[in-house]
């Protein structure tokens, strides 16, 4: 399985999914921003312009002999400073960041562990954290583990 296909599966899948498309228009007015295969540090994604965003990233590749196990990093951020009102507690202060960044890890997640791939795979969710951002910018990582099963006698880096 070669990181840059699986990569692209992910984007493919990402950009032309209806859900993710309509939560984010709904949400924030616009479709997500999908950087594939990394960003440029020197310029990056903008939050008050390329808000929501996703970002994908190879990272650690193991083999042995039941397969390769490949790990995707998976970046999502949104910018928002929206409150949200508690009733009969004026007092508390709540902004809907963090929950609307939970809604889109979550639907994107569920894309990406969906795609297509030929062979014997499996996708598993390795670790979920918050990442520090100023606000109100708000992101969260993820490493998806992509697993694939080498049958007797294949190359398991194939």
């Amino acid at each position: 399985m070669k990181i840059t296909t699986l990569l692209n599966a992910m984007r493919d899948d990402l950009s032309n999914n209806a859900d993710l498309l309509a939560w984010c228009v709904a949400n924030y007015g616009r479709a997500p921003h999908i950087y594939s295969k990394g960003i440029d540090d020197r310029n990056p994604p903008k939050p008050e312009s390329h808000y929501p965003v996703i970002v994908l990233k190879g990272d650690e590749k193991t083999i042995d002999s039941r397969g390769q196990t490949q790990q995707v990093i998976v970046v999502c951020g949104v910018y928002d400073d929206a409150k949200n009102s508690i009733t009969g507690k004026p007092q508390i202060i709540e902004y809907a960041g963090p929950d609307n960044l939970e809604d889109f890890r979550r639907l994107v997640r569920d894309i990406v562990r969906s795609i297509a791939l030929d062979g014997d795979h499996e996708i598993r969710l390795a670790a979920t954290e918050p990442m520090d951002a100023p606000f109100p910018s708000h992101l969260c990582g993820m490493v998806l583990e992509i697993i694939a099963l080498t049958a007797m006698g294949q190359d398991p880096d194939r």
